[in-house]
């Protein structure tokens, strides 16, 4: 039987995510950067391929000792959850300036809207009883899991 290890594909997966993204956000922002229409189409790209990449990273950390491992990969987890979070609110942004041109769009009313929206969707992560865990029974076999 061939031995696979989950971690190194997940990595290998997420690390091509990670290029394909920044080559894309890039290529857009270079169409126009002083736009705020790729701007944000851009940092969408951005934010996906950062969380892409700490989501690769924190699957091939692995110490000996469990609770080292937990208390490096759950901060890292959160971040890249919140940027996998913060990715859609880019898209909302690139739609409200297509649809109400960059003054209205731009406001407080609705940057603000999205700010509450990030909150609202990364808001389980500090919560008691919703903290992402590491399950160590996986950890001892050598995988980095969560839950």
């Amino acid at each position: 039987m061939i031995d696979i290890d989950y971690n190194l594909i997940k990595t290998i997966v997420a690390s091509i995510s990670v290029v394909i993204a920044l080559i894309a956000g890039f290529i857009e922002l270079r169409l126009n950067p002083k736009n705020w229409l790729n701007r944000w189409f851009a940092l969408f790209f951005i934010s996906t391929a950062l969380a892409f990449f700490i989501y690769a990273l924190y699957h091939l950390i692995n110490t000996n000792d469990f609770y080292t491992t937990q208390a490096i990969v759950i901060p890292m987890l959160i971040t890249a959850h919140f940027l996998f979070s913060f990715a859609p609110i880019c898209l909302v942004m690139t739609v409200f300036i297509l649809e109400k041109y960059k003054k209205i769009a731009l406001n407080y009313k609705h940057l603000g809207l999205m700010m509450i929206l990030l909150i609202i969707m990364s808001i389980g992560y500090f919560l008691p009883g919703l903290r992402p865990i590491l399950l160590e029974d996986q950890h001892i076999l050598g995988f980095i899991d969560t839950y």
